[in-house]
């Protein structure tokens, strides 16, 4: 097993080893701080190798709601130029990704006092620009309402995950979605999944309570996308891109059930069963079919989804409002009377017009990062307390 380290920012957190497969000789361990490391040994035991419970630092605050992000700050394993912390430059991709993270979260913590334990899958560029930028500028009540807990992925690990199951293309950070029962210990047994270009503007604990609404067989709650019309997927045939069902989920804003995912390791067998039900004629029972996965993690979740439909909770629309879709003017107003999550996908939106969305906007980046108000107020997205 590894030896142990410590993250300089997060001492407490120590690299332990906390979950392992028991169905396969291949155990892929979550390490605090976070590194993914893979062990070709079988494991019998759950938790901790050592018999040890799990590091408290590491699972949620508790009563918190669990949101994760993706936030990836260059390659997997260092940023596209070599940046100290205070060196931030608008200009790079990453850094507009970093400025989209700020305000997603921002919007989140206005509209909720919810505690929030925040799970970033980063690199370690990430992980202190993060911690410097982000939690040690927030108010110390904002931050005694936050638990921090950075994921970095170990880039070759990645590499062999790609590999082994046969994928045709670079996942980039979008295997920290495929893999997130994985990547964290067994008692974070649900998490809210989002995208950078989000800005929340109902109350994440509403959101959050969906999860008692699933049954006992579903494991992965979204919204469908809106780019799946069907003048979309006769352009998407024409290019030959295959969708797995148009009725199949963005995944920009999902509700999992993390322990269901790992009980059946969904990003490994559940997958490779689902590709060998749904394309049969694949010869191949150890890898998924490339050409069927061209949208990423996306066509990872409708895969198994398509597949076994009964694992499928639909959320209400509300909950992930896409620029990619053109509403009628009565969905328009039922999104702005009960306003969830406006995704800016696309590069052609409707909801970029809307008066409402654009208050939203100004408000959200009015709110200096280090201000008390991001404790969670009332009324937030108009802007009155």
């Amino acid at each position: 097993l590894p030896t142990t380290t410590q993250s300089a920012h997060h001492p407490h957190e120590i690299l332990t080893p906390v979950r392992m497969h028991t169905r396969t000789a291949r155990a892929v361990i979550c390490v605090s701080a976070f590194m993914f490391m893979e062990l070709d040994i079988r494991l019998t035991s759950a938790g901790l190798a050592n018999g040890n419970p799990v590091d408290p630092h590491v699972c949620p605050k508790p009563g918190s709601v669990v949101l994760s992000f993706v936030a990836g700050y260059g390659s997997l394993s260092t940023p596209t130029k070599a940046y100290s912390k205070d060196d931030i430059t608008p200009d790079d991709a990453w850094q507009r990704m970093h400025a989209q993270f700020i305000r997603s979260l921002k919007s989140v913590l206005l509209h909720s006092d919810a505690n929030i334990t925040l799970i970033v899958y980063t690199n370690s560029f990430g992980m202190d620009i993060i911690q410097s930028h982000v939690i040690d500028k927030f108010h110390p009540r904002v931050q005694a309402r936050l638990k921090y807990i950075p994921i970095v992925l170990d880039p070759n690990v990645v590499q062999v995950y790609i590999t082994r199951m046969g994928f045709a293309w670079d996942p980039r950070w979008a295997i920290s979605k495929i893999f997130a029962y994985d990547s964290l210990p067994p008692c974070v047994e649900w998490a809210i999944q989002i995208d950078t270009d989000v800005i929340m503007v109902g109350d994440i604990k509403n959101l959050w309570s969906l999860r008692h609404s699933f049954n006992s067989t579903q494991l992965l709650g979204g919204v469908p996308e809106t780019a799946y019309s069907t003048r979309n997927m006769i352009k998407l045939q024409n290019k030959k891109i295959f969708v797995p069902s148009s009725i199949g989920f963005n995944s920009g804003v999902l509700i999992m059930n993390l322990k269901r995912m790992r009980d059946v390791n969904f990003g490994e067998d559940l997958l490779l069963e689902a590709n060998k039900k749904l394309y049969p004629e694949w010869n191949n029972p150890n890898k998924i079919d490339p050409a069927k996965f061209h949208q990423l993690d996306q066509d990872v979740f409708n895969t198994v989804l398509t597949a076994y439909p009964s694992m499928r909770f639909q959320l209400p629309f509300r909950w992930n409002v896409q620029g990619c879709a053109r509403y009628t003017q009565v969905q328009k107003l039922y999104i702005e009377a009960a306003p969830g999550i406006y995704h800016f996908n696309c590069n052609r939106r409707q909801i970029d017009d809307w008066t409402s969305v654009k208050n939203s906007m100004s408000f959200v980046d009015s709110v200096e990062i280090s201000s008390p108000l991001l404790v969670g107020i009332s009324h937030a997205s108009t802007g009155t307390i």
